[in-house]
């Protein structure tokens, strides 16, 4: 159970050394990509405006020619109608070159023709005159909307040329900010590594405490086996006069022997060397017995013949007890149905094999 608390531990040591600083990382990284998502739905933006502005530069330059198509035809126009004026004008000046006003009157036949012919001549110059100033007005206007125009295509034209300014800004944005993506996931990773290597350091640190720890456990036992013989002997020495004392027949003193070491008290244990000892069960000790039963080990490993392949979540100790993935000390004995939970002198355990002697249960370890 020790050692399964303690690689939950180191574990959870692990993941907290390794979470921390990747956090930080992954949120600046993150937040880096988000950056480089916004600018580039902006720049995609200013790319669908540029192409908008283009369409009605290409609008804009049509009417303009049309425009200009226009004036041209009126100018000639003009200029057509202000030629044939010009050689009206010239007829009447030679017909009339020579003549004077009375010459005009007298040459009347009556004073009604010479009131229409003043009044011919002065609508002439009439239809003239205002033929001439509706071209003069309609080339105005022609030419005012060619300059409102080319002012809306200036301006069009000073729109392209921001949104091209704005997508090469974007575009160097997006680049500094991708390399700025890629030395910030670079960094990532190697705090990633250096993590993963201080987990792997911590591990081994724990490694070695608690193998430290079992060596100090071995030789307290050990210490424990030396005092219990000794106190042993020194009983078996009290007990010598009372022996003599208490003098039978040479019958009695060997059924009384054979009877003693049959059946051992409950408090004591058989060692292998045969000697009484107490406490828990130990590699040295190799037989105790404890509340009414005794206790012997067994050495085994994964992959052994038998049970103990099949025990779940089994992981061995760092006191060399097997142990199912609950906790419970692996034991066999042939009292008990497999699952039964029993208490032994190192802890609470759980049948999972038979085939030990009656009264005896074998505690599964890899000493």
């Amino acid at each position: 159970m020790k050692l399964k608390k303690w690689i939950f531990s180191t574990a959870v040591t692990g993941c907290i050394v390794c979470i921390g600083p990747l956090q930080a990382f992954a949120a600046s990284s993150s937040e880096i990509q988000a950056q480089i998502e916004s600018y580039m739905e902006d720049l995609e933006a200013s790319q669908k405006k540029s192409e908008e502005l283009e369409g009605e530069i290409s609008s804009k330059q049509e009417e303009v020619g049309t425009l200009y198509a226009e004036v041209e035809s009126l100018n000639i126009e003009r200029e057509f109608y202000y030629q044939e004026m010009k050689t009206r004008i010239a007829y009447f000046y030679e017909e009339s070159q020579g003549t004077t006003l009375l010459g005009t009157l007298l040459g009347s036949k009556n004073f009604a023709e010479l009131i229409s012919r003043i009044q011919f001549q002065q609508s002439l110059y009439e239809y003239d005159s205002a033929r001439l100033d509706e071209y003069r007005d309609l080339v105005g206007d022609l030419e005012d909307k060619k300059e409102a125009l080319d002012a809306e295509l200036d301006d069009l034209g000073d729109m392209v040329e921001e949104q091209v300014v704005l997508q090469a800004t974007l575009n160097a944005t997006i680049s500094d900010k991708e390399s700025e993506l890629a030395d910030a996931k670079a960094a990532e990773a190697a705090a990633a590594a250096a993590a993963a290597e201080a987990a792997a350091k911590e591990a081994e640190k724990r490694a070695s405490t608690d193998a430290l720890d079992y060596a100090m456990t071995a030789t307290t036992d050990s210490s424990d086996e030396t005092e219990t013989a000794a106190e042993s002997e020194s009983k078996e020495e009290a007990s010598a006069p009372e022996a003599e004392e208490s003098s039978g027949s040479q019958e009695e003193q060997s059924s009384s022997s054979e009877q003693s070491s049959q059946s051992p008290s409950s408090s004591g244990a058989v060692s292998e060397s045969g000697t009484t000892s107490g406490g828990q069960l130990t590699r040295s000790k190799g037989v105790v017995y404890y509340n009414g039963h005794r206790e012997t080990w067994y050495s085994t490993s994964e992959g052994s013949a038998g049970v103990v392949v099949g025990i779940p979540g089994r992981y061995t100790g760092s006191d060399g007890i097997i142990r199912d993935g609950d906790g419970y000390i692996c034991v066999a004995s042939s009292d008990y149905p497999k699952g039964t939970i029993v208490e032994t002198s190192l802890g609470t355990g759980k049948v999972y094999d038979t085939g030990c002697a009656s009264g005896t249960i074998d505690i599964y370890t890899e000493w």
